[in-house]
């Protein structure tokens, strides 16, 4: 099993900058053949408080599509910014509004200030990982010691649901079978975007039943795909 520490890249700007549209990871098995994210295996749970949400921001003249890629925006530039802070990267900023660059700011400040007093010793930063057993692939925000134990880290902006479990869980078993000491914590945060928003910070120890889970929503998603 690894345990090799991550070697931190000597700071220099990205070259092609970090933009709004940055694509999706795609996962390739050891044949070449694609094969589906953790995210969108999760992303088949349905999510009936949305319906609700929705509703609430039209009745206040807000496009909630428009409202939720705006979120989005902020969301990855608050894990790019997180992610260039642990790897000694900096980030081409010119694409985003000052609005867009203080709520991601809002998320980092959020997270130095979880991390003060804490040991953290990367090993696994927004590496993609793919599992040939199972046929997914996954991209893990963060694999290493906190203190003294390995853990997962994950960075959620805005409220922490169920569904960031099973997602983590499902890097547990990628970054087993990769190789790596299995994770003995998954820690989920919160970062809020607004003042309005709370900082949470959820830790799991145990992962057979978010396993479980994710295992029976992959057998959904193939299911499904042999249907089509």
């Amino acid at each position: 099993m690894s345990r090799k520490p991550f070697a931190k890249k000597e700071e220099k700007p990205v070259a092609e900058g970090f933009t709004k549209m940055k694509p999706h990871a795609t996962y390739r098995n050891k044949e070449g053949i694609v094969v589906p994210s953790v995210t969108t295996i999760v992303g088949q749970l349905g999510k009936p408080f949305l319906i609700t949400w929705a509703n609430r921001m039209g009745l206040r003249g807000i496009d909630s599509n428009k409202y939720r890629d705006e979120m989005g925006v902020i969301g990855s530039l608050a894990h790019a910014l997180i992610s260039s802070d642990i790897k000694g990267e900096k980030l081409h900023l010119a694409d985003f509004t000052q609005e867009q660059l203080d709520k991601a700011n809002n998320c980092l400040r959020s997270y130095n200030k979880w991390k003060e007093g804490k040991l953290l010793a990367p090993m696994v930063v927004e590496t993609p990982l793919v599992s040939e057993e199972f046929q997914f692939g996954g991209t893990p925000d963060y694999y290493g010691l906190v203190d003294s134990d390995e853990a997962i880290l994950d960075y959620k902006t805005g409220a922490v649901y169920v569904e960031a479990y099973i997602q983590t869980c499902a890097y547990h078993r990628l970054l087993v079978e990769n190789g790596h000491e299995p994770p003995k914590k998954i820690i989920i945060l919160g970062i809020p975007r607004t003042d309005d928003e709370k900082f949470q910070e959820v830790i799991y120890d145990k992962f057979e039943t978010g396993w479980e889970t994710f295992k029976h929503l992959l057998s959904v998603y193939n299911y499904m795909k042999e249907m089509k």
